[in-house]
């Protein structure tokens, strides 16, 4: 595994994704691989969520957002959900539970074709439900009604369980109260 550490940002490549994004970076001429991977939080999530998770790592003191990208390795099969990173099979859940300590949120940018639900004890997950389509992992485009934000993409909070769009702006206040943030206008 290939570990990028982006400013407040820990890029996580397993070794074929890796490979994936250095074939990517001489074919298009790019200089490193940080200008080139398509993940960002504008593409997956809506403003109230992307604040939620903002707030968040101030309330548990940590702002470091770690990204996991990998190729599922149990496509088609329904165990464990697991990334192939080498000649080796990671579950996903046990590379949570050691990650997680030094995140406010996990993005798992890895096929979850079997919906398998995985949990944290202190980070925000950022993970599908389903496998990522090739284009830019659900990059969002208002003309086609299967790319709206959060389409592909779940977000568990630690000690709540899922909140999605619909039920967002409860959780966003609840957290502005405990912190005692004004609202965003």
């Amino acid at each position: 595994m290939k570990i990028l550490r982006l400013g407040n940002q820990t890029l996580y490549l397993a070794e074929s994704a890796f490979q994936d994004l250095e074939r990517e970076k001489r074919e298009l001429g790019y200089s490193d691989i940080e200008s080139l991977h398509p993940y960002s939080l504008k593409r997956v999530f809506s403003q109230a969520q992307r604040e939620y998770i903002e707030l968040y790592s101030s309330l548990i003191g940590v702002n470091n957002l770690g990204i996991l990208d990998a190729h599922s390795s149990n496509l088609g099969r329904h165990e464990d959900w697991t990334f192939r990173d080498g000649k080796k099979d990671v579950n996903i859940q046990n590379w949570v539970n050691r990650t997680e300590k030094d995140h406010h949120c996990l993005a798992l940018l890895v096929c979850n074709g079997h919906r398998q639900e995985v949990v944290s004890k202190k980070a925000i997950l950022v993970y599908p439900f389903a496998n990522l389509p090739l284009d830019g992992f659900g990059e969002f485009n208002p003309n086609r009604p299967d790319s709206q934000p959060g389409h592909v993409f779940s977000m568990y909070v630690p000690n709540i369980g899922f909140v999605d769009d619909y039920t967002v702006d409860y959780h966003l206040n609840k957290l502005r109260e405990k912190l005692n943030t004004p609202k965003n206008d």
